[in-house]
């Protein structure tokens, strides 16, 4: 503060500083104005309380941040209004199903749902509404018709929007495929040769083949 008010009586200007100013129980970011008076070694000090623009600034920054980390989600995040009304949804969620932004945000999430799914197993609504997380496998619909198989981990916000953290589960279930036709070939080669195996309990000493 002393440097401030030197340089406003060298200079015959308006100097200004803006900081951190503490007061009992509060911590204030303030813009300090110095005066010089004419002919005078005096100066009118002004101390203006900007804390909410210093806030504003954090609150745009970490918005923006929150932002970034959606859009470079490996998870489609979509979320809907009350009605189930798209309002929002990230990149990975439109390449998923093939969607630009826009034509999602005209659609509703019974459209992106499988609809003998929806008949067989409905969205759980007293779960959501209650405040619990609801975590389900469905198949959601791209936009070419093909059904793709997901894991939804769905919530109601605070604000009442509804949020859908949305995992690909395509290459999962294409593997567990993978996986059981070869134990199926394995067994089918096993007959064919007369082969067969064993297991060994060795507490036991009991063998099972």
């Amino acid at each position: 503060l002393d440097n401030l008010i030197s340089k406003a009586l060298i200079s015959g200007k308006k100097e200004t500083l803006e900081t951190f100013l503490n007061t009992p129980g509060k911590q204030s970011y303030v813009k300090i104005t110095a005066t010089s008076v004419n002919a005078s070694f005096e100066c009118i000090l002004e101390i203006l309380d900007i804390s909410h623009l210093k806030s504003t600034g954090a609150e745009e920054n970490e918005m923006s941040s929150y932002k970034a980390l959606i859009e470079e989600a490996s998870v489609g995040i979509f979320v809907a209004d009350a009605q189930g009304n798209y309002i929002s949804v990230n990149k990975f969620g439109c390449d998923m199903l093939g969607y630009s932004q826009k034509e999602i945000l005209a659609l509703n999430l019974k459209d992106l749902l499988s609809h003998n799914e929806l008949k067989d197993h409905p969205v759980k609504w007293d779960s959501l509404k209650a405040g619990h997380t609801v975590l389900t496998e469905r198949n959601m619909v791209r936009k070419d018709g093909t059904l793709l198989p997901v894991e939804i981990s769905g919530k109601v916000l605070s604000d009442g929007r509804l949020q859908g953290i949305v995992r690909d589960l395509s290459k999962q279930k294409k593997a567990e495929v993978a996986l059981k036709e070869s134990e199926a070939n394995y067994k089918h080669a096993e007959g064919i040769a007369h082969l067969g195996s064993w297991q060994m309990d060795i507490k036991t000493g009991k063998s099972k083949w």
